[in-house]
């Protein structure tokens, strides 16, 4: 619930309800971090645990219904499993491969990438 410039948020714990007031800017505004600061911050804190699960596609089957209407039905396999610490690596890795291309630091980049870990 937001009133005056600022964020009402409700905390369940031991103790019952509490109410606590946060600033209204975004989390990195609020502590001069920007994402990639975050991001380390959470790897290191994080690090063996589940950040990312991916499941491989096995088989695609089209049904039709009774009134003729198809579906395209999709069955996957198990979960595997990318934890903080080796994302923590693989974008490390990334961005070096971009600062050797000529990339400086603070240049605007785009990078376009249907939904997938890479």
């Amino acid at each position: 619930m937001k009133r005056n410039g600022e964020y009402k948020w409700m905390l369940v714990g031991k103790m019952g309800m509490q109410f606590k007031t946060l600033d209204s800017r975004p989390l990195w505004q609020q502590h001069g971090k920007i994402l990639a600061e975050l991001f380390e911050q959470s790897c290191k804190q994080h690090g063996n645990k589940f950040l990312l699960g991916t499941r491989k596609l096995i088989s695609r089957e089209v049904e039709v219904s009774a009134d003729g209407r198809s579906f395209e039905k999709l069955h996957f396999g198990n979960y595997e499993w990318l934890i903080y610490g080796e994302a923590f690596i693989s974008v490390c890795n990334f961005a070096s491969g971009v600062a050797q291309l000529g990339r400086k630091r603070e240049e605007r980049a785009t990078i376009f990438a249907d939904t997938r870990e890479e």
